[in-house]
């Protein structure tokens, strides 16, 4: 018995119609061929031969997966517009406030510690006031750049400069002059993962110049600063910190302010985020659950509500458990 042909649904498209669709696209969007690739999840070969006219094989196959990333795209976009699912703009919480009065600190040229938990809104708030004020170098410390040459390219790089070649004196140099007068801070996020040579190098840039340095990280930052027994190595640079803070929780009010920004008024629920934002995670993990809990109220076609919030909560813990 003969089996069935597989439907076409890419049968009867207008390929020239999707072709022309997909380079106004991407032109409006100024992308290159490979990213178009990345988006749409077709070789950058097929998709540019297509584009141009020139693909030898089945056109229609993929003028129909390229519509189907179109229909995606618009139902997004719908999504968007019906209700509120992208993430609110930052929010001058109480934790920004403070991380705030560290930084205009250090731009006073001195210098400064914070030392936070996961979630305490750290990171965004450094990025805000980066953005906001000038000469605020914030520069991102890993592992990799635990050494001082690491360290001292990472800055640089921050600083706009391309090239990060030379011995770390020339480096620690070449920072050294363009702060110098410059009213700077160096904020450095994930400090702790710097070694004590790293640090003592930071506090010989601010001694010679003036220049502000503000260290954020967790826990094990102050570990860190203290050096243990306050060796020789580690009391010049602890007694130059006029601002040490240790945080080792998130605000449960700003939670509350987080829910709000996403139009949660709700006062069940805005306690119940103040509740979650007191668990591993803090804020980041309330952030997640407000996100998740959007998406499954929309596609019940319903306002977000206590239960959308806890199941979100539920999902998000069983995938960490997953992991």
């Amino acid at each position: 018995m003969a089996s069935k042909p597989q439907e076409r649904p890419d049968i009867g498209i207008d390929v020239e119609g999707t072709r022309r669709r997909l380079v106004a696209w991407k032109d409006e969007r100024n992308l290159s061929w490979a990213a178009v690739s990345q988006l749409i999840g077709l070789p950058a070969g097929t998709i540019s031969s297509f584009g141009s006219g020139n693909y030898a094989g089945d056109n229609a196959r993929i003028a129909g997966q390229i519509e189907r990333f179109f229909a995606a795209e618009a139902e997004g976009a719908n999504l968007r517009r019906d209700r509120v699912i992208e993430p609110p703009p930052f929010q001058n919480t109480r934790a920004a406030r403070k991380l705030y009065h560290v930084l205009h600190y250090a731009r006073r040229g001195k210098m400064a510690a914070a030392a936070t938990s996961p979630g305490f809104g750290k990171t965004s708030a450094l990025r805000q006031f980066a953005e906001d004020v000038p000469n605020v170098f914030l520069v991102t410390m890993a592992p990799s750049t635990a050494g001082v040459q690491p360290m001292l390219s990472a800055i640089l790089r921050v600083m706009g400069e391309r090239e990060l070649r030379g011995s770390p004196q020339m480096l620690s140099d070449r920072i050294k002059e363009r702060v110098a007068g410059a009213h700077a801070v160096i904020a450095l996020d994930d400090a702790q993962h710097l070694s004590p040579k790293a640090l003592d190098e930071l506090r010989g840039i601010h001694d010679v110049t003036g220049v502000g340095v503000a260290l954020f990280g967790n826990a094990g930052l102050m570990e860190t600063l203290e050096g243990g027994n306050r060796a020789v190595s580690h009391a010049q640079l602890f007694s130059r910190i006029g601002i040490r803070i240790v945080e080792i929780k998130a605000y449960p009010d700003d939670a509350e302010q987080l829910g709000r920004a996403w139009g949660i008024d709700d006062t069940r629920m805005l306690g119940w985020l103040a509740t979650l934002s007191q668990q591993p995670g803090g804020l980041r993990l309330v952030a997640q659950v407000i996100e998740l809990a959007m998406f499954l109220a929309v596609s019940e076609d319903q306002d977000v509500g206590l239960p959308h919030l806890q199941d979100a909560h539920a999902q998000l813990s069983a995938r960490r458990l997953a992991a």
